[in-house]
């Protein structure tokens, strides 16, 4: 598999392929990385579900899926 990046243009989707660039690899592995980048520190998941100010919703599968 490659990943074809290439410069924004105002042309035609063939004159964008033509000056693209292809790299070994998946388009998921680069934004992986991009966003590790920008993601900040790790942190514990919570004990539980919601807050006073965002309380939780129904438990899974959720309502819509039991409403027939």
């Amino acid at each position: 598999m490659t990943v074809t990046t290439g410069a924004d243009t105002d042309g035609s989707a063939d004159e964008w392929l033509a000056g693209a660039k292809e790299t070994p690899g998946v388009w998921w592995e680069r934004w992986a990385d991009w966003q590790a980048c920008r993601a900040g520190q790790e942190r514990p998941a919570p004990g539980s579900l919601g807050s006073r100010a965002h309380p939780a919703g129904a438990a899974a599968p959720g309502d819509y899926v039991l409403n027939r």
